[in-house]
């Protein structure tokens, strides 16, 4: 979407604006990865719950904690913005 629209953006426009203000019409890397809990910001930790490489030994043990649990939840509730609860469960656990 944005190869096709981008051009068409006011990137200038903060996040928290890009739809109303910035005519985006398509979510990108930044809107979901730096959003949390309805704010935006570099911080892209918040949401890292360290299981995207399940193949590195070590890495994925800690997705069944609490810790990541809670990181979850907060992508399940970023994702449903565009989501079904349902999809964006099934996409997050896998």
């Amino acid at each position: 979407m944005v190869s096709m629209l981008g051009d068409k953006w006011n990137w200038e426009a903060p996040l928290k604006d890009a739809y109303a203000v910035g005519g985006q019409n398509a979510p990108t890397c930044a809107g979901c990865h730096m959003e949390y809990e309805g704010e935006y910001s570099h911080n892209m930790v918040r949401k890292i719950r360290w299981a995207n490489y399940p193949f590195v030994p070590g890495v994925a043990e800690n997705i069944k904690s609490e810790w990541a649990e809670a990181r979850l939840d907060s992508w399940v509730v970023t994702c449903t913005q565009c989501h079904s609860q349902r999809f964006a469960v099934l996409i997050c656990r896998s």
